[in-house]
């Protein structure tokens, strides 16, 4: 089975407001609705429109196709999904250096690796200005520090633009660094921005140079993992946010101004990274520091998202054809507060469905998929290890897949939690019997669950 996000436009079966706009002789402005892209109309002025949450790139739904990378970041200590960088004694005698250059501590030189291919290098060179800590990067290409430029500990560079190779192509890309980390014993951490190309991703295509010439690049993820995997603290989360929503604002206001259009469509992902990161565990749990952060930052938020409702209702005042408009502000999900996890594959490996053995060579533990008979993935699916389907199939379609089907339902609702009793799947149905939730067929899995 191939896993593909479900947020590309045409794994939607039902007709978009904006299909219905356009049969009715509408023009459309979709800046980065979710779930719109690709673009299926023309009669339409296009932003993005993917709007996955934004969730590690390893995850089907976690990144836009437009991409060349998530954002990163690199360490010279282990952090969680961070990269590994490390540094030496610099030979000052190859680095283009300024007649007034000193550092205060032995300068320690390292290389930074961007891209898939890793194909975009940068020199880093961590130097001491005033004690015998290091506490500024000058980051360069060719070791030219005269064209190069400075962070010190939580300041961010200006937008870098540079060329990537994506699918065999050249494309260029824009991204920022943020220095979210330096200090003794060479400590360093550096947060790369996604990197996002400078066109690609609006209808009609020559709209992003305009965009990007008016509004500055598009910085496309506003993810909250890099602050849930501790590579920076909330105040870069919130920055990065701050900067969509501006960007998105200035964007609206421009088209709106510039062009006529009747349907207006936008979705900001803002309030929700922030309450999956920020309000995802009762108070109780936190200490005093960690209760005022959340507080602050969701109340960052909010202000964040009534500032880019004002600047959509400027744009709707500057209009050409601003009469007769109608407003509708909805929202997304609530957050419940998180106390307990429950991991289905590592239940299905107790069970006896996922079978784990040891690569000879090296070492590692993997899937042994010949005697696996199901695993989960994604967010409510539970497939079937089936035989001409799977590329290691272990089960026969017919009565053994069947007869698997129930087991798995059944033991789904088995599981209870030993501390509270209560049972973390409500809901377990066959793909077949999904069908009257809109949960069946080939774009979800054999066994649907959801959560208590």
């Amino acid at each position: 089975t191939e896993i593909q996000s479900g947020f590309y436009s045409n794994f939607c079966k039902a007709e978009q407001i904006w299909k219905t706009a356009e049969k009715n002789g509408k023009k459309s402005i979709l800046m980065k609705y979710i779930a719109s892209w690709p673009p299926n109309i023309r009669n339409v002025l296009q932003v993005e429109g993917f709007g996955a949450p934004g969730g590690p790139g390893s995850r089907p739904w976690g990144s836009s196709p437009q991409t060349i990378s998530n954002s990163s970041c690199y360490s010279n200590e282990q952090i969680e999904n961070g990269k590994l960088i490390s540094f030496k004694d610099a030979n000052l005698s190859l680095w283009n250096l300024p007649d007034n250059f000193q550092s205060t501590v032995t300068p320690k030189e390292g290389e930074l690796k961007l891209g898939k291919e890793e194909e975009v290098r940068y020199n880093i060179l961590l130097i001491g200005t005033k004690s015998s800590n290091y506490d500024m990067a000058i980051i360069t290409k060719n070791k030219d520090a005269k064209n190069g430029f400075q962070l010190k500990k939580n300041s961010v560079s200006e937008w870098l633009k540079d060329e990537f190779k994506k699918d065999g192509k050249n494309i260029w890309a824009s991204f920022r660094l943020r220095l979210a980390d330096i200090g003794d014993k060479e400590k360093f951490r550096l947060y790369v921005t996604q990197i996002f190309p400078l066109e690609g991703w609006t209808y009609p295509e020559s709209l992003a140079s305009e965009l990007v010439k008016q509004c500055g690049p598009f910085l496309e993820s506003i993810s909250h993992f890099p602050y849930a995997f501790g590579w920076v603290d909330e105040n870069a989360y919130v920055d990065d946010m701050d900067y969509q929503a501006k960007w998105l604002g200035k964007a609206t206001q421009y088209l709106m101004k510039n062009n006529n259009w009747d349907l207006y469509m936008t979705q900001w992902h803002g309030i929700d990274n922030t309450e999956h990161a920020f309000l995802r565990y009762d108070d109780s749990t936190l200490s005093e520091n960690e209760k005022q952060v959340g507080e602050k930052v969701t109340l960052k938020s909010y202000e964040i998202a009534d500032k880019y409702i004002e600047d959509i209702m400027d744009g709707i005042a500057n209009s050409p054809n601003n009469k007769d408009i109608h407003t509708i502000v909805i929202s997304d999900h609530g957050q419940v507060m998180g106390k307990r996890r429950f991991f289905i594959n590592a239940y299905l490996y107790e069970k006896g469905f996922i079978k784990l053995k040891r690569d000879p060579q090296t070492r590692k533990i993997e899937i042994d998929w010949k005697n696996t008979r199901a695993f989960a993935q994604g967010m409510v699916s539970v497939y079937i290890n089936l035989k001409g389907r799977e590329p290691e199939g272990s089960v026969n379609p017919g009565k053994e897949f069947e007869e698997v089907t129930k087991e798995l339902i059944n033991i789904l609702y088995d599981v209870k939690d030993p501390k509270t009793n209560q049972r973390p799947i409500i809901l377990a149905l066959s793909n077949q019997d999904g069908d009257f939730i809109g949960l069946s067929g080939d774009l979800v899995g054999d066994v649907i669950v959801a959560a208590n």
